[in-house]
């Protein structure tokens, strides 16, 4: 419950462009992504998460973290794993919609983990 707490306020936190890029700076991205995938069955959490990164991929920097922290592959599990879940879809595929707006090598990351059939 804590941690899907944390992920909750680093969701709301990230709605604004400041602090999401502070997120990042501060290495919010992997330890989001860690607690992702030792908590996946949680769907709570999951969905916290999940919707924290769609606004997260949104800077730049934050789009390299998350896909040096291999959250490319987090968000297509998590997606696969709640496949019925409106929310969790919506926010994974804007996820990885916002980590193919970056650079092309991004895109290629995407592409290639399997986020255009996600």
């Amino acid at each position: 419950p804590t941690q899907s707490k944390g992920l909750h306020s680093l969701w709301v936190l990230s709605w604004d462009s400041v602090n999401s890029t502070i997120i990042g700076r501060f290495g919010g991205i992997p330890l989001l992504l860690d607690s992702m995938r030792r908590n996946s069955n949680t769907m709570t959490l999951i969905s916290n998460g999940i919707s924290a990164l769609q606004n997260l991929a949104m800077d730049g920097a934050n789009r390299d973290a998350i896909v040096e922290s291999d959250g490319v592959k987090v968000i297509i599990e998590v997606m696969a794993q709640f496949i019925e879940d409106k929310s969790i879809q919506q926010s994974g595929c804007t996820a990885l919609a916002n980590l193919a707006n970056g650079s092309p090598e991004q895109k290629s990351h995407v592409a290639e983990g399997g986020g255009i059939l996600a």
